[in-house]
Protein backbone atom coordinates (compact mmCIF):
# COMPACT_ATOMS: atom_id res chain seq x y z
CA UNK A 1 0.00 0.00 0.00
CA UNK A 2 1.11 3.18 -0.84
CA UNK A 3 1.59 6.23 1.73
CA UNK A 4 -1.18 8.72 1.75
CA UNK A 5 0.84 11.86 0.03
CA UNK A 6 -0.40 15.10 2.55
CA UNK A 7 2.01 18.05 1.43
CA UNK A 8 2.70 18.88 -2.28
CA UNK A 9 5.97 18.01 -4.22
CA UNK A 10 6.32 21.78 -4.84
CA UNK A 11 6.33 22.54 -1.69
CA UNK A 12 9.17 20.82 -0.87
CA UNK A 13 7.29 18.70 1.63
CA UNK A 14 8.78 15.32 0.64
CA UNK A 15 6.65 12.26 0.81
CA UNK A 16 4.81 13.61 3.75
CA UNK A 17 3.08 10.16 4.25
CA UNK A 18 0.89 9.03 6.74
CA UNK A 19 2.50 6.54 8.40
CA UNK A 20 -0.13 5.83 11.24
CA UNK A 21 -2.81 4.94 8.27
CA UNK A 22 -0.12 2.90 6.52
CA UNK A 23 0.56 0.72 9.89
CA UNK A 24 -3.66 -0.05 10.45
CA UNK A 25 -4.55 -0.59 7.26
CA UNK A 26 -2.00 -2.89 5.51
CA UNK A 27 -2.39 -5.57 7.81
CA UNK A 28 -5.73 -5.64 7.49
CA UNK A 29 -5.49 -5.93 4.17
CA UNK A 30 -3.19 -8.22 3.90
CA UNK A 31 -4.73 -11.11 6.41
CA UNK A 32 -7.86 -10.57 4.12
CA UNK A 33 -5.96 -11.27 1.26
CA UNK A 34 -4.62 -14.16 2.58
CA UNK A 35 -0.92 -13.45 1.89
CA UNK A 36 1.96 -13.37 4.51
CA UNK A 37 2.72 -10.14 5.87
CA UNK A 38 5.47 -8.28 4.53
CA UNK A 39 8.38 -7.61 6.85
CA UNK A 40 8.17 -4.30 5.75
CA UNK A 41 5.35 -4.03 7.95
CA UNK A 42 5.77 -2.54 11.71
CA UNK A 43 2.95 -3.67 13.45
CA UNK A 44 2.27 -3.68 16.61
CA UNK A 45 -0.29 -5.93 17.81
CA UNK A 46 -0.99 -3.91 21.40
CA UNK A 47 -1.62 -1.64 19.52
CA UNK A 48 -3.79 -3.25 17.04
CA UNK A 49 -5.60 -4.35 19.95
CA UNK A 50 -6.28 -1.38 21.13
CA UNK A 51 -7.48 -0.13 18.21
CA UNK A 52 -10.43 -2.45 17.88
CA UNK A 53 -11.10 -2.08 22.08
CA UNK A 54 -11.44 1.26 21.15
CA UNK A 55 -14.32 0.53 18.62
CA UNK A 56 -15.84 -2.17 20.50
CA UNK A 57 -16.06 0.23 23.24
CA UNK A 58 -17.94 3.30 20.63
CA UNK A 59 -20.09 0.33 19.50
CA UNK A 60 -21.47 -0.45 23.18
CA UNK A 61 -21.11 3.36 24.22
CA UNK A 62 -23.64 4.20 20.75
CA UNK A 63 -25.58 1.01 22.15
CA UNK A 64 -25.50 2.77 25.64
CA UNK A 65 -26.64 6.35 24.16
CA UNK A 66 -29.69 5.05 22.56
CA UNK A 67 -30.58 3.36 25.96
CA UNK A 68 -29.83 6.24 28.07
CA UNK A 69 -32.20 8.74 25.75
CA UNK A 70 -34.68 6.30 25.70
CA UNK A 71 -34.63 5.96 29.32
CA UNK A 72 -34.50 9.83 29.56
CA UNK A 73 -36.89 10.61 27.51
CA UNK A 74 -39.60 8.28 29.20
CA UNK A 75 -38.31 9.02 32.58
CA UNK A 76 -39.11 12.76 32.05
CA UNK A 77 -41.84 13.26 29.01
CA UNK A 78 -43.92 10.28 30.33
CA UNK A 79 -43.22 9.57 34.16
CA UNK A 80 -42.53 13.68 34.23
CA UNK A 81 -39.54 12.96 36.96
CA UNK A 82 -37.58 16.46 37.26
CA UNK A 83 -34.50 16.35 34.66
CA UNK A 84 -32.00 16.11 37.25
CA UNK A 85 -33.45 12.81 38.48
CA UNK A 86 -34.59 10.91 35.28
CA UNK A 87 -31.16 12.25 33.78
CA UNK A 88 -29.54 9.91 36.66
CA UNK A 89 -31.74 7.22 36.55
CA UNK A 90 -31.45 7.14 32.88
CA UNK A 91 -27.31 6.97 33.23
CA UNK A 92 -27.61 4.16 35.54
CA UNK A 93 -29.34 2.05 33.27
CA UNK A 94 -27.12 3.06 30.83
CA UNK A 95 -23.97 2.32 32.76
CA UNK A 96 -25.69 -1.37 33.60
CA UNK A 97 -26.18 -1.74 30.09
CA UNK A 98 -22.99 -0.78 29.12
CA UNK A 99 -20.78 -3.27 31.76
CA UNK A 100 -22.69 -6.08 30.59
CA UNK A 101 -21.34 -5.69 27.15
CA UNK A 102 -18.04 -4.16 27.68
CA UNK A 103 -17.50 -7.71 30.32
CA UNK A 104 -18.85 -10.14 27.69
CA UNK A 105 -17.19 -8.96 24.32
CA UNK A 106 -14.53 -5.53 25.18
CA UNK A 107 -13.30 -6.42 27.64
CA UNK A 108 -13.97 -10.55 27.39
CA UNK A 109 -9.91 -11.71 27.61
CA UNK A 110 -9.80 -10.38 30.64
CA UNK A 111 -12.64 -11.93 32.60
CA UNK A 112 -12.11 -14.72 35.21
CA UNK A 113 -13.17 -17.97 33.11
CA UNK A 114 -14.34 -19.64 36.29
CA UNK A 115 -17.62 -20.38 37.11
CA UNK A 116 -17.33 -19.47 41.36
CA UNK A 117 -14.59 -16.90 40.83
CA UNK A 118 -16.11 -15.21 37.75
CA UNK A 119 -19.53 -14.26 39.96
CA UNK A 120 -17.33 -13.10 42.52
CA UNK A 121 -15.14 -11.12 40.08
CA UNK A 122 -17.70 -9.82 37.95
CA UNK A 123 -19.30 -8.33 41.26
CA UNK A 124 -16.11 -6.43 41.91
CA UNK A 125 -15.77 -5.34 38.22
CA UNK A 126 -19.01 -4.17 38.31
CA UNK A 127 -18.44 -2.48 41.99
CA UNK A 128 -15.31 -0.66 40.07
CA UNK A 129 -17.39 -0.01 36.87
CA UNK A 130 -19.63 1.31 38.92
CA UNK A 131 -17.60 3.84 41.19
CA UNK A 132 -15.02 4.75 38.70
CA UNK A 133 -16.79 5.34 34.87
CA UNK A 134 -20.15 4.93 36.59
CA UNK A 135 -19.16 8.30 38.84
CA UNK A 136 -17.94 10.04 35.98
CA UNK A 137 -20.83 9.51 34.14
CA UNK A 138 -23.46 10.22 36.67
CA UNK A 139 -21.74 13.43 37.82
CA UNK A 140 -20.53 15.08 34.30
CA UNK A 141 -24.16 14.16 32.76
CA UNK A 142 -26.08 15.63 35.35
CA UNK A 143 -23.92 18.72 36.06
CA UNK A 144 -23.32 19.34 32.58
CA UNK A 145 -27.23 18.39 32.10
CA UNK A 146 -28.26 20.84 34.76
CA UNK A 147 -25.62 23.79 32.98
CA UNK A 148 -26.66 23.70 29.06
CA UNK A 149 -30.48 23.04 29.91
CA UNK A 150 -30.45 26.46 31.89
CA UNK A 151 -27.66 28.52 29.92
CA UNK A 152 -28.27 26.75 26.40
CA UNK A 153 -31.54 26.23 24.53
CA UNK A 154 -30.05 23.10 22.63
CA UNK A 155 -32.78 21.11 23.91
CA UNK A 156 -32.75 17.95 26.22
CA UNK A 157 -31.41 15.10 24.09
CA UNK A 158 -28.97 17.58 22.16
CA UNK A 159 -27.92 18.59 25.58
CA UNK A 160 -27.59 15.30 26.99
CA UNK A 161 -25.55 13.79 23.50
CA UNK A 162 -22.96 16.48 23.99
CA UNK A 163 -22.88 15.67 27.85
CA UNK A 164 -22.47 12.07 26.97
CA UNK A 165 -19.65 12.72 24.64
CA UNK A 166 -17.69 14.70 26.84
CA UNK A 167 -17.77 11.74 29.86
CA UNK A 168 -16.90 8.74 27.44
CA UNK A 169 -13.60 10.70 26.79
CA UNK A 170 -12.23 10.07 29.87
CA UNK A 171 -14.18 6.78 30.62
CA UNK A 172 -12.45 4.66 27.65
CA UNK A 173 -9.05 5.13 29.98
CA UNK A 174 -10.60 4.55 33.16
CA UNK A 175 -12.07 1.36 31.96
CA UNK A 176 -8.79 0.46 30.47
CA UNK A 177 -7.01 1.31 32.69
CA UNK A 178 -8.63 0.72 36.32
CA UNK A 179 -11.64 -1.31 36.16
CA UNK A 180 -11.07 -3.99 33.40
CA UNK A 181 -7.14 -4.13 34.05
CA UNK A 182 -5.73 -6.83 32.98
CA UNK A 183 -5.00 -9.75 35.26
CA UNK A 184 -1.28 -10.83 36.98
Amino acid sequence: MSAVRIGSKDAGTGDGDCRLIAEWVRPVRLRRAGSVRDASVRYDSRQYKMLFRWLKFNAVGAMGVVVQLAALSLLVRIVGLPVAAGTGLAVETAIIHNFAWHRGWTWADRKDKGRAGGVIEALRVLFRFNLSTGLVSLVGNVLLMQVLETTTRLGLLTSNLLTIAICSLVNFAVSDRFVFRPRK
